[in-house]
């Protein structure tokens, strides 16, 4: 059987996961709307960081095609901003 000490910094430590992925998420958007053209960031949002890859929603496959055309530019600008784990950038409709 499990103590309830145990079980109670489990889960601690979980919610301090979660809350670190949830403030990087906050960074970076706040990020991604610098670098990114104004228009790109109407229709864009970050969804997660994994694996050294950022994940962003689009609201039409026009703004896929927009960020891919400048991805190098937009991940030399994350860089700059201090994002240097940050090596690809994936998009999806959602």
């Amino acid at each position: 059987m499990e103590k309830i000490g145990d079980i109670v910094k489990r889960v601690i430590s979980k919610k301090g996961q979660i809350e670190e992925t949830t403030r990087s998420i906050d960074d970076i958007e706040a990020v991604w709307y610098k670098v990114v053209d104004p228009i790109i960031g109407q229709h864009s949002y970050v969804v997660y960081i994994k694996g050294g890859s950022i994940t962003i929603n689009v609201d039409s496959r026009c703004y896929i095609t927009e960020i891919k055309r400048k991805e190098k530019e937009i991940l030399s600008e994350l860089h700059r901003y201090g994002w240097k784990g940050i090596k690809g950038i994936d998009c999806r409709i959602g």
